[in-house]
């Protein structure tokens, strides 16, 4: 009985074997960093950053600085611009007609 079991057990040990080296190999492969998923978390973070739009290096947290104080000092300006067009407009605005001058008044020279 344990002859007729013996080349059963010898192949199952060796594929226990092979997968536990195939896992081995795996393993060495994540920790050193190579083999199909080398620098997978790399790429992936710099999709998300691009996808954010996340400026990455300091010229682009710096660009991106100046981009959004040119465009408050233009919008200020805007402003700025929209006011003195009211108050100019405010100041053209038409003034109701005084009214007339009655014949006495002006005869006696009462008034203005």
């Amino acid at each position: 009985m344990a002859d007729d079991d013996a080349p059963q057990l010898e192949t199952r040990v060796g594929t226990i074997e092979e997968k536990v080296d195939q896992i081995l190999s795996r393993l060495g492969e994540l920790v050193r960093g190579t083999g199909p998923a080398s620098g997978a978390h790399q790429e992936a973070g710099k999709v998300t950053g691009d996808r954010l739009g996340a400026p990455t290096t300091v010229e682009e947290q710096v660009a991106a600085a100046l981009a959004a104080k040119e465009r408050s000092d233009k919008e200020a300006a805007l402003h700025e611009d929209v006011a003195s067009l009211k108050a100019t407009t405010a100041q053209l605005a038409e003034k109701p007609p005084e009214a007339p001058q009655r014949r006495i008044e002006r005869v006696m020279g009462w008034g203005k």
